[in-house]
């Protein structure tokens, strides 16, 4: 194969039509794996995913705190969101 014969060119769309977040978490502690959707990435969508992610989590894990893997998007790390966090899970960032 020469250079450039056989390329295969794509072009991606590049507009922004609608954001969607996804939330999700795996793990043996979990009944099953959690996924969750909303329109952003915000305060009261990280809150509500912890509090699934809560109740989804084996009765031998229910007292536990289990960590967590998360980024550093600012909803994550606001105080609000990390009071919820704190009670239930460990953050590791």
């Amino acid at each position: 194969m020469g250079s450039g014969e056989n390329r295969v060119t794509i072009e991606l769309n590049t507009k922004r039509l609608c954001g969607q977040t996804v939330f999700g978490a795996v793990g043996r502690c979990l009944k099953k794996p959690v996924f969750m959707l909303a329109k952003s990435t915000n305060i009261e969508e990280v809150k509500k995913f912890w509090l699934v992610l809560k109740k989804s989590l084996k009765n031998n894990y229910s007292r536990a705190k289990i960590p967590v893997v998360l980024d550093n998007h600012p909803a994550h790390r606001s105080k609000k969101s990390m009071e919820i966090m704190n009670e239930y899970f460990i953050p590791l960032f």
